[in-house]
């Protein structure tokens, strides 16, 4: 798979000489990318956060996971206010960038396709202990009886 670059999520500065360094994108209010759940307005910062993930994964908001891998995957830095030690919608972007990327990227492990969607394999060893491998695609889920190794894969879907 072709590696990626994700983007850091920084913390804006109002200090003395404190500039955005560059190839970063603000992710605040106004700007587009911002959390339309305001904390204060009825929210909490975890009641916030939860309103967000939730807009934000079943593709609510004008912001979605596909908008934020195609536009925002170039950038080195997404910047807010939200402290680093703090849980912070950027942190779902980011994340969505990274699941995204995995999904179109990934090449299945037993065979030379691309994945149209991102599976996970998990298989349990002689110990009874699942270990949780690479992804496969669709063309290897088989129950084939004369291909014992295609017959151990169990596919989840990650989300």
């Amino acid at each position: 798979m072709n590696d990626i670059r994700l983007p850091v999520r920084i913390q804006r500065s109002r200090r003395k000489g404190w500039r955005q360094p560059a190839n970063t994108l603000y992710c605040g209010r106004p700007s587009e990318w911002a959390n339309p759940f305001v904390i204060g307005d009825g929210y909490t910062r975890e009641s916030s956060l939860a309103a967000f993930r939730r807009a934000f994964w079943s593709k609510q908001l004008s912001i979605t996971p596909k908008k934020a891998y195609k536009k925002l995957r170039r950038y080195a830095y997404l910047s807010c206010w939200c402290g680093l030690d703090e849980e912070c919608h950027v942190d779902e972007i980011i994340e969505a960038i990274r699941v995204r990327h995995e999904r179109k990227g990934a090449i299945c492990l037993h065979c030379p396709h691309r994945l149209r969607n991102h599976y996970t394999i998990k298989l349990e060893n002689e110990a009874g202990k699942v270990d949780t491998l690479g992804a496969a695609c669709a063309f290897c889920n088989t129950d084939d009886p004369d291909d014992p190794e295609k017959d151990a894969l169990c596919l989840a879907l990650k989300l």
